[in-house]
Formats: C-alpha cells, sequence, structure tokens
C-alpha cells in the first residue's frame, strides 16, 4: 500500500512537471511570438513612414516645379502683352518693326509648339481613371488550333445524333451503372416495395 501512495505522488509528481513544462513552453512560445510580431510593425512602421517622407519630397518637387512653370508662363504672357504694346505704340508713332530676326517671337512659337503637359493650365484635375478591362478567360492552344476545335465538336457530335445512329449513342462511352444494392431493404427502397 505504501509502495502505491509513493508510485502515485511520483505519478503525480511527474505530471506536474509535464504540465509546468508544456506552460513554460507555450509562455516562451507566446513571447517569441510577440517580439516577431512588435519586430514586423515596427518595419512596417518604418517602410510607410519612409514611403510616406518619399511621397512627399516627390510631392513638394512636383508642386515646386509646377509653379515655377505656372510663374514662367505668366512671365512670358506678360512679356508678349508688352512687346504688343509697344509694336503698336511703335506703329502710331510711324517706325517699322520687321517681323523676321525677332527671337523673341521665335522662341515663344518654339514654347507654344512643346506639348501641352507641360502647361499646368492644361492638366485636368479629374483623378486618373483606368479603362474597364474586359475579363476573358485565358485561351489555351487547344482552344486556339482549329484541328483541336473540330476533334471537340466530333467528340460532343455522337451525345446529339439519334440513338439507331452508329455512328453516336445518347448516353456516354463512360457511363457507370449503379452497383446493385448493399442489402434488402435498400433494394426495396429503390424498387419502391414496401413491406
Amino acid at each position: 500500500m505504501a509502495q502505491i501512495s509513493r508510485w502515485k505522488k511520483r505519478r503525480r509528481k511527474a505530471l506536474q512537471e509535464e504540465r509546468a513544462a508544456v506552460i513554460e513552453r507555450r509562455q516562451r512560445l507566446h513571447a517569441e511570438i510577440d517580439a516577431w510580431r512588435e519586430k514586423r510593425l515596427q518595419a512596417e512602421a518604418a517602410e510607410q513612414a519612409k514611403t510616406k517622407e518619399r511621397t512627399e519630397s516627390e510631392t513638394a518637387t512636383t508642386t515646386s516645379k509646377v509653379e515655377t512653370v505656372e510663374r514662367l508662363r505668366l512671365y512670358i504672357e506678360r512679356l508678349i502683352t508688352l512687346r504688343q504694346l509697344r509694336r503698336k505704340k511703335a506703329q502710331r508713332e510711324g517706325d517699322l518693326i520687321p517681323e523676321e530676326g525677332d527671337t523673341f517671337h521665335e522662341a515663344v512659337a518654339a514654347m507654344e509648339a512643346l506639348p501641352s503637359s507641360l502647361t499646368p493650365s492644361n492638366q485636368s484635375t479629374k483623378p486618373h481613371q483606368r479603362p474597364i478591362a474586359q475579363l476573358q478567360p485565358p485561351k489555351t492552344s487547344q482552344e486556339i488550333e482549329l484541328e483541336h476545335l473540330i476533334d471537340r465538336r466530333r467528340a460532343w457530335d455522337m451525345y446529339i445524333v439519334p440513338s439507331d445512329n452508329p455512328a453516336g449513342s445518347p448516353i456516354p462511352a463512360g457511363y457507370v451503372d449503379a452497383c446493385p444494392p448493399a442489402n434488402r431493404q435498400w433494394a426495396m427502397c429503390i424498387s419502391g416495395h414496401y413491406q
């Protein structure tokens, strides 16, 4: 009797140690997972901050370029109006100003010939929208090649011909008959004869 109680005590102690080891292992794993998760969140936050900083710098650069282009465009427009006013004044006074050899007008004409995408006044304020793509299933070589299409048509044609035609049958070639009923009760249910 004393041996049994000692055995029970040892067994109980071993089970308690096993449970404690499992709990300790679980806590260690949870701590490792939490540390990994925290590290991952910090890396993602750093990446987001870097992306945000990069985006802000690109936006600032683009904004400054647009502002510079707009400022230069206004400056050139004012110069053009000033030049036109001076021409009109010179014409009223009787002075003759030749059109050829005027570098300013040549430069303005060259700038007007540039693509309109450089001028911010022509930029649309609508966000860019992609055209809706039509969803199409991918085509394999079997669907594209004519021989495969003809073979597939012949395979299906044998099911739509009359049953007396030797070229086809309404029952597919791979049709499998059902196995006989497993027991008598099931056979009666299938045949409809209930007793």
